[in-house]
């Protein structure tokens, strides 16, 4: 039993004016931001906003990733664990975004970062993102993001990044909810994907299941720092004991092929069975 991600958040909005402020510990914040200074390492958003017409927002500070479909927050994804698209693109950025909402169907967002999920500049040069999103219905999403920049690659070497991230999000009616996920990335001549199908039912107010397929493939271990391919299902099932309370559980199947030999393969199993439980509360 651990602590996955304790945290605390104060918000403020006004007319033209937003600032955010949160903090987190647990070993989430061991396991993905140990490469940050230590000052660094407990923060979960820091960031200020001014509005500059109508719509047309500019934000700088820390703030959460505009690639992909799901959150550091376990409670906000359908499945307890997050997505192997998720585990190897940005939670956050550091840096300024530019955002623009047209009208309730239009989303564009443009901005200039540190670099892949860094709070302190870690390259000569900054990294660049975009974003498009479009609501045809309140119920429908499609959503089109890029990261590009200079990033480190397999060998070591600093090199241009190219990422694309698109998913499209459906909801049937309050009960049935589905996420189609893709994910393309290319650097060094060398390219990695990956790929998810989440399909969400609540049964009741107090219950709701969901299943996962997915795979990432990395030929030359860009961002896993390993060449690999993994297969994953999972299975959920989500207890909401009260508003504020979550109980989940979640059955995890993989298959993880090494697409070259390495010594770093003695330490993962090449396939498997894992069960996890989360204990969730929101004040």
């Amino acid at each position: 039993v651990s602590l996955n991600m304790g945290m605390i958040k104060a918000s403020y909005e006004a007319t033209d004016f937003r600032a955010n402020f949160g903090l987190m510990a647990g070993s989430y914040v061991q396991n993905n931001l140990s490469h940050e200074p230590s000052a660094f390492r407990n923060i979960w958003e820091a960031n200020l906003g001014y509005q500059i017409r109508d719509g047309l927002w500019i934000d700088a500070g820390v703030f959460s990733s505009h690639l992909g479909f799901e959150s550091i927050i376990s409670t906000q994804n359908l499945t307890l664990t997050r997505s192997l698209v998720a585990e190897n693109s940005p939670y956050y950025l550091s840096g300024v975004n530019l955002s623009y909402e047209l009208n309730e169907k239009w989303t564009f967002l443009a901005n200039l970062s540190n670099g892949w999920q860094v709070m302190q500049e870690n390259n000569r040069s900054l990294a660049g993102g975009t974003q498009i999103q479009f609501k045809p219905t309140s119920k429908i999403t499609f959503n089109h993001s890029t990261f590009f920049g200079d990033e480190r690659d397999y060998t070591g070497r600093t090199r241009f990044r190219l990422f694309n991230n698109f998913y499209t999000q459906i909801d049937v009616g309050d009960k049935f909810h589905a996420i189609l996920g893709f994910d393309y990335g290319t650097q060094s001549n060398a390219d990695w994907m990956g790929g998810a199908v989440i399909l969400a039912y609540d049964l009741s107010n107090r219950l709701a299941i969901a299943g996962r397929g997915e795979f990432f493939r990395d030929e030359q271990g860009n961002v896993l720092s390993f060449a690999s391919e993994v297969l994953s299902g999972s299975l959920n099932m989500d207890f909401h004991l009260t508003n504020r309370l979550d109980f989940r559980l979640e059955g995890k199947w993989y298959d993880h092929s090494p697409l070259i030999a390495t010594t770093i393969f003695s330490r993962f199993s090449r396939n498997g069975f894992m069960a996890f439980g989360s204990l969730a509360a929101e004040f």
